[in-house]
């Protein structure tokens, strides 16, 4: 007979992976159809990138300034800046749960760990002279470190709900950045 203990407690990042994984892998399957080595679909990554980033970045500095998540849309930016690219047109970024700001950070960081391996295609592609400053950037990862023994604790419902409905935002701004920025490039922040 097999023993009976308590229920295994679910850690924070276990419930969020679970409960975004259909949304994750939707988007990102969307962002890598695009051919990195193509300057246009990497100018199309890197307005996209933009597009979705600046703005959660406001609402987190002004929401949950103790977050404490390095500002990557400014190497974005940079890179774009590199390429003599337009900056894109921003959306407001909302998210209805802002005690759950773990859960975007979770998102961003977790974003960030998976433009590593964008990074080692790009180089493998032969594309060596696109400016990389926002994917060959460490301090995102360093964050995700840091942010990983609240990730691996047990939580409470609460807390994983709220981190759950805040990670879907991030990954629902992402996708309507995406969309925008895949049918209208042309457009241009004021």
């Amino acid at each position: 007979m097999p023993e009976t203990g308590p229920a295994r407690i679910q850690t924070l990042r276990e419930f969020l992976r679970e409960n975004t994984a259909e949304a994750h892998d939707r988007l990102d399957g969307r962002v890598s159809a695009l051919d990195l080595s193509e300057a246009d679909d990497y100018a199309a990554f890197l307005r996209f990138q933009y597009a979705a980033r600046a703005p959660i970045e406001a609402w987190l500095a002004q929401r949950a300034p103790d977050l404490d998540l390095p500002l990557m849309a400014s190497l974005v930016e940079q890179d774009l800046a590199a390429m003599d690219e337009p900056l894109p047109e921003l959306a407001t970024f909302r998210c209805p749960a802002a005690r759950g700001a773990i859960g975007i950070a979770w998102a961003l960081a977790g974003s960030h760990l998976g433009n590593r391996a964008l990074l080692v295609r790009l180089r493998k592609s032969g594309a060596k002279n696109r400016p990389v400053a926002f994917l060959a950037d460490e301090s995102m990862r360093l964050a995700w470190e840091e942010l990983l023994p609240q990730l691996e604790a047990p939580a409470d419902r609460l807390e994983c709900a709220q981190a759950v409905t805040a990670a879907h935002s991030v990954f629902d701004h992402f996708a309507h950045a995406l969309d925008r920025t895949l049918v209208c490039p042309e457009r241009v922040a004021a």
